[in-house]
């Protein structure tokens, strides 16, 4: 899918998402990745499963007017326990899919909001022991 271009002095802009990949300011990223005013970086959760206080600490730290979580090609919802820890820490988490994320996150980088967008891409095991 590609986006229309909207850039923010300070945020990198999403040029293009697909299912597995994401294009942040010309690169692609094929693993889970952390935007944020100050860059893009590798995000260290790989599966829906890992999502706990832990794995959002780094987006934390960024101290975000808006934390975007993007579970994949379908919308999936946390834990309720993981959402309410987020809450006590002054925190809303908005999820939703890719394409909806990296809209979302444009729009508000280009309106100069604080925002950090986590975009999990699960890794899978493409490979299979052959028993025979």
């Amino acid at each position: 899918m590609q986006l229309v271009e909207q850039h923010s002095a300070t945020q990198p802009p999403i040029d293009a998402v697909g299912d597995t990949w994401l294009d942040v300011a010309g690169t692609r990223w094929e693993h889970s990745v952390m935007l944020s005013p100050e860059g893009e970086d590798l995000w260290d959760c790989s599966a829906f499963d890992q999502l706990d206080v832990a794995a959002f600490a780094s987006a934390l730290a960024h101290e975000p007017e808006v934390l975007l979580l993007a579970t994949g090609t379908r919308l999936r919802f946390p834990a309720a326990n993981l959402r309410i820890e987020l809450q006590q820490q002054g925190v809303g988490l908005e999820v939703m899919d890719h394409r909806s994320a990296a809209r979302t996150y444009n729009l508000l980088a280009s309106e100069g909001r604080r925002v950090v967008a986590l975009f999990l891409i699960e890794t899978r095991l493409t490979s299979r022991v052959n028993n025979e």
